[in-house]
Parts: structure tokens; C-alpha cells; sequence
């Protein structure tokens, strides 16, 4: 596939994702997809990836990514994007706070053989958890 191609084909993903329809990690990835979630700490796979993406829709309802930005190069795409939702669900251990809330996400993805092979997640925690009432606003942080 073409630099385009690729665009299309993140765009399906993070579309997808953000709707909660796990049915594109499978449709959309290699048999050997890896993922890297450097704010959670955690690297997994297809399966792991669907768990997580279940409970993040349990905790947040009426999600939505919109994308920012998207660049490629090569078999890479990169992305930014704003994630928009309502926290109806335990996140952790906070509670529901019924609030409307957005985050910002980069991405990075590799594609071979005209599907996902890796993507790395980077995610604006600090605003996600200031929304969520979890950390003072960043004005307040030090004073």
C-alpha cells in the first residue's frame, strides 16, 4: 500500500476504536500486532488491546476520536487526536463523575502487509485526570 492507503487504513482503526468496535483490531492487525501504551505501562496484543478497549468504553460513554493531524512516511503513520466522552463508569478507583470530558492522544503505526503490525500510544493523562477531578488544575499544581 501507498502512504494514502495507510492514512485510510488508520483512520478506519481510530474511527473504530473510538466507537468501541473491537471487530477492527481483528480485522485490521497482523497475526503478530503488538501494542505500546507507554502511559499504562503495558505491551500487548490483540486480546489485551480488546480488553482495554471494552473498559475504557464501560468507564467513558459516548465516545468519539477525531483526528487532529495525520502524516506518513514509509510504512509509519502518525497521528494526533482528540478523544471526546462522558465519564459514566469507575475509571480506577474514581467514581463517576458525569462530566464531559476530552484528552488529547498521539499515535505512532507501522503497517506491513497492508494491515497493523505495531502502534504506540502516547496520552494527555495529566489533562484526562484533571478533568476527572483526580488532580488540581495545572495553575494550582505547585502553589
Amino acid at each position: 500500500m501507498g502512504i494514502e492507503e495507510n492514512k485510510v487504513l488508520v483512520k478506519k482503526w481510530i474511527e473504530g476504536m473510538g466507537r468501541g468496535d473491537t471487530s477492527v483490531i481483528d480485522e485490521l492487525t497482523t497475526d503478530n500486532f503488538v501494542s505500546h501504551n507507554l502511559a499504562l505501562g503495558t505491551h500487548g496484543n490483540k486480546e489485551s488491546l480488546k480488553r482495554m478497549n471494552i473498559e475504557g468504553h464501560k468507564s467513558f460513554s459516548d465516545a468519539s476520536n477525531t483526528i487532529d493531524m495525520i502524516a506518513a512516511e514509509g510504512d509509519i503513520v502518525a497521528t494526533i487526536e482528540t478523544t471526546r466522552a462522558k465519564h459514566t463508569g469507575d475509571f480506577g478507583n474514581i467514581a463517576p463523575t458525569g462530566n464531559e470530558i476530552n484528552w488529547l492522544k498521539s499515535g505512532f503505526v507501522r503497517i506491513e502487509d497492508d494491515k497493523i503490525a505495531e502502534l504506540w500510544i502516547f496520552t494527555d493523562d495529566l489533562r484526562l485526570y484533571q478533568q476527572l477531578g483526580a488532580l488540581p488544575p495545572t495553575e494550582e499544581i505547585g502553589k
